[in-house]
């Protein structure tokens, strides 16, 4: 008899114990949803996270979240649905952390600036920037599509990986003339993991140029710093 005793209280609380592992999966699902995506996140705000994923962007809100992102993190994204805006939102996202990544796209978007700064008057009247990626394999397409839209965002003026034949192609520029933009080129010439020499671009026309060569990039934890080298304008 008190075997059966026994064998009955196992019963329950086994059940019990089943009961309480289905409803604790049952609570991780309905806290992760199915959805998500895995990509870099390229801009940190003060309520939001820009990620770049599959060569697309989405703004993921940072509301739910106490943990900390830095640029070029590599991120997972579960999220209920999606908001039809560009970049696409993500609603009642959880945020996982997956691995430190570097912060490339931000020195490129830099590099950039700088450059777009010196020699003010080959920007004067333009309405849009071209950039010239295609020998630049420090970027992924992924992160190339990125660097547009920081650059967009930024100088508020529509920007396209397009080359100097491109333009002329669609109407935009003539043999030696970009009347309304300017070209912006950035090739390697030599890259390693932790280092980087390239060349880059401004062009508006055949006497409206500046050239930077041997320019010099270097990766220390994991934070790219580049160096400007040697100078000429036409």
């Amino acid at each position: 008899m008190f075997i059966k005793i026994l064998l009955v209280l196992f019963m329950l609380l086994s059940g019990c114990q089943s009961s309480s592992s289905l409803n604790h999966s049952e609570s991780q699902t309905k806290d992760y949803p199915k959805n998500s995506i895995v990509g870099e996140v390229i801009a940190v705000k003060d309520n939001y996270l820009l990620v770049s994923y599959e060569q697309d962007l989405a703004t993921v809100s940072l509301e739910n979240s106490n943990d900390t992102f830095t640029i070029g993190d590599i991120v997972q994204v579960y999220y209920e649905s999606t908001q039809e805006t560009y970049p696409l939102t993500l609603t009642n996202p959880i945020i996982e952390f997956k691995e430190t990544g570097d912060n490339r796209i931000e020195m490129i978007l830099n590099l950039f600036c700088e450059i777009y700064e010196i020699d003010p008057a080959l920007n004067d009247d333009i309405n849009f920037i071209a950039l010239n990626l295609t020998e630049f394999d420090f970027l992924n397409p992924q992160q190339k599509n990125a660097l547009c839209y920081l650059i967009e965002s930024k100088f508020n003026l529509s920007v396209s990986q397009a080359t100097m034949e491109d333009l002329i192609n669609q109407g935009l520029a003539e043999e030696l003339l970009i009347p309304n933009g300017i070209l912006f080129t950035l090739t390697c010439d030599d890259m390693t993991d932790k280092s980087l020499t390239f060349s880059c671009t401004k062009y508006r026309s055949g006497l409206g140029a500046i050239f930077y060569t041997d320019n010099k990039a270097e990766l220390k934890d994991n934070t790219w710093n580049y160096e400007l080298g040697l100078f000429a304008i036409s």
